[in-house]
């Protein structure tokens, strides 16, 4: 058996503020057993990378085979190594005019395809349970570095791009209550590295030998609630040498703020949702309310405040992609639902002189929010408006590769279909090639923030 090195995992101790007294519970830990296996029981225990097949030859692809005739597209998958660096592994596909396609392999990661690290075809005992289509031709190939795994790969339905599976999992005995509770440990997103956010646990609760994925899969985040217990983890470790720490899961008294807000808002309705599955409401801000330990995120806000001729002025959130997460049950006790806002930019059109461009603004909180509308009265509206009219009070500037402003828009107009706002801006006929910068402020006076944003362009010579 092949000794690994084992890699030190340092966790904290979790502090669990209890209702009346703060006590801290007696943490046990335990190592991860690596698996060499496709499945856990019926649990296919495997993740998967996918990507694009194409005819452009890989940068880090340095010498080739001599291939059979046929067509040549090209595959790269992305590792991570125990230092957390990235390992570059590159498949050639070979799809002859007639025949089976063949697939070769960078087994070792060294930027050379030799002829002897042709993939096998997969007999169907040997196919990953789950893993592509059945009529899809499933490869099967030993990979040595990051580490010495067993990979399958097949093409997706439209055959545009190559998937690959990796073998292997990781499991554990969790101590729950009064009872121990076997758990299994995927790579999800199969890099090889167990990851905070990306990867997830399946732990058998009820003690029925299976493990039902609506009620006994939990994402594997710092601190991973199961029952009565909960479980700590490193941001990322390898899946041969994993370690995890427990305590009793208790609960803590926080508060949620939004400290750019000028004056008292007239009503609040946030929702944050835990990671491990449950949500909660958020009416008051500034007043302590008493939650269960675990990792949060910011999932809605609807908030009115005073706003100009004695209207209120009506802002609603909603979640986009992952921003600052709230760990309730450490250190920090005081949540901000915004942070700090930004304003991104993008556009269409092709950037040269005396086109028009497109320009989408889309602002967004810390916390991983978008603003969905704006509205004037106590009503919540499906359109945004300021205050005189249909129209979004931003500056948007066209900056010159001298530093020179050479356009400027001093309102947008409402959007739809994902994108927040809009507006057109030309670049002037005679702009010298250079670099540019489409310069966004967004006015949220009235929650205490101006946005900001940018995105760049070439024109060339």
């Amino acid at each position: 058996m092949t000794k690994i090195t084992k890699v030190v995992i340092v966790v904290k101790k979790l502090l669990w503020i209890l209702a009346l007294a703060a006590t801290i519970a007696a943490a046990q830990a335990g190592e991860l057993q690596f698996i060499d296996k496709w499945t856990a029981g019926e649990l296919p225990a495997y993740g998967q990378q996918c990507w694009p097949l194409v005819a452009v030859k890989p940068a880090g692809l340095t010498a080739e085979p001599q291939y059979p005739p046929g067509t040549v597209r090209y595959a790269s998958f992305n590792f991570r190594d125990d230092a957390n660096e990235p390992v570059l592994v590159v498949a050639a596909l070979v799809t002859p005019p007639d025949g089976q396609a063949m697939l070769y392999v960078d087994s070792n990661a060294d930027g050379v395809l030799k002829a002897g690290e042709r993939a096998a075809l997969a007999t169907p005992e040997r196919r990953p349970l789950g893993f592509g289509k059945p009529q899809k031709a499933v490869w099967v190939a030993p990979l040595y570095k990051p580490r010495k795994r067993m990979v399958a790969f097949t093409m997706t339905s439209f055959e545009l791009m190559l998937g690959c599976a990796v073998r292997g999992y990781a499991q554990a005995t969790l101590p729950l209550a009064e009872k121990q509770v076997r758990a299994v440990f995927v790579d999800v997103n199969a890099n090889m590295l167990l990851e905070q956010f990306r990867d997830a646990v399946y732990a058998d609760v009820n003690g029925d030998g299976q493990f039902d994925g609506a009620t006994e899969c939990f994402p594997l985040v710092e601190r991973v609630a199961i029952g009565p217990a909960a479980f700590s983890f490193a941001k990322w470790q390898p899946l041969e040498a994993a370690e995890w720490q427990s305590a009793a899961v208790g609960s803590a008294r926080v508060k949620f703020v939004i400290g750019s807000l000028p004056v008292e808002p007239e009503s609040v309705l946030a929702t944050i949702g835990s990671l491990t599955g449950g949500t909660f409401q958020i009416t008051a801000l500034n007043k302590e309310m008493e939650l269960p330990a675990g990792t949060y995120t910011a999932e809605s806000l609807i908030i009115q405040v005073p706003g100009c001729k004695a209207n209120t002025m009506t802002y609603t959130f909603s979640r986009s992609g992952l921003g600052t997460v709230m760990k309730v049950g450490g250190e920090e006790t005081t949540f901000d639902l915004l942070g700090d806002m930004s304003a991104p930019a993008s556009f269409d059109g092709e950037p040269r002189p005396g086109v028009r461009l497109s320009i989408e603004i889309n602002p967004r909180t810390s916390t991983g929010m978008i603003l969905n509308s704006e509205s004037e009265g106590s009503q919540i509206s499906q359109r945004s408006f300021s205050y005189g009219g249909a129209t979004l009070p931003t500056t948007v500037t066209l900056i010159g590769p001298e530093g020179a402003e050479l356009a400027r828009v001093d309102s947008v107009s409402p959007a739809c279909c994902g994108t927040f706002a809009r507006c057109e801006l030309t670049v002037p006929a005679d702009a010298k090639p250079g670099e540019y910068t489409i310069k966004v402020v967004y006015n949220l006076s009235l929650l205490g923030q101006n946005p900001t944003g940018e995105t760049k362009f070439n024109i060339e010579e």
